[in-house]
């Protein structure tokens, strides 16, 4: 009634209904194309394998090579500097004639005169040799600066080098281009990005091999 003295009203339960799970689709690669991407990836893993190995190789050999003519030219050098030369010679010829002089004739004037020329002679003769034997290692040391073998070293390095990351980049875009393939196969069109491919110029054609195998 209007006097306000009724019964309160019941309170509606609300029950949350919870949505049904549908499993998502999986769309499925077909045998046949997944046995040519397997077969791509296989060839280009042995491939970049091969590769890689030959380059190891080689930069193996590039280390013995260093090694073996670092040790050639040390061992050339070291042998040019211990070579005997013609000054010990020259010393034995001066004190030979200077013994044969009569002892009283070596306080003589003019015989004083005549050692000190020889002296001065023989002096002479020994920068003479040093000199000569000094331009010969000099030029020794220049040819061996300016021959070239450090820039060709260095050449063949940068390019073992330089085909390594080379090798890299080539099996990252093969990677790319194989999730592409994949992504092609599985839903039957290719990704704009793609470029090129297994399934690149086949057309019409990738969408019935894809229904073929039931993707």
């Amino acid at each position: 009634g209007e006097g306000g003295g009724g019964e309160p009203e019941e309170e509606v339960e609300v029950v949350e209904v919870e949505p049904e799970l549908v499993a998502p689709i999986v769309p499925t690669l077909s045998q046949e194309l997944g046995a040519i991407l397997d077969s791509r990836f296989g060839a280009a893993s042995t491939q970049y394998s091969g590769l890689v190995q030959r380059t190891l190789r080689s930069l193996r050999e590039e280390r013995i090579q260093l090694a073996q003519h670092l040790h050639d030219v040390r061992a050339a050098f070291h042998e040019m500097l211990a070579a005997v030369d013609n000054k010990q010679p020259v010393v034995s010829a001066f004190v030979k004639e200077f013994n044969e002089v009569d002892t009283d004739m070596r306080f003589d004037s003019r015989t004083k005169a005549e050692l000190v020329l020889r002296i001065e002679e023989m002096r002479n003769t020994l920068w003479t040799l040093i000199e000569t034997r000094k331009a010969e290692v000099e030029t020794r040391l220049k040819e061996t600066r300016e021959d070239g073998w450090v820039e060709k070293r260095d050449h063949a390095l940068k390019g073992n080098f330089g085909f390594m990351m080379q090798l890299e980049v080539d099996r990252f875009f093969h990677g790319v281009e194989m999730l592409m393939d994949n992504v092609g196969a599985v839903t039957g069109e290719l990704p704009l990005e793609a470029t090129e491919g297994v399934l690149k110029g086949i057309g019409d054609d990738a969408e019935e091999v894809v229904e073929a195998g039931g993707g």
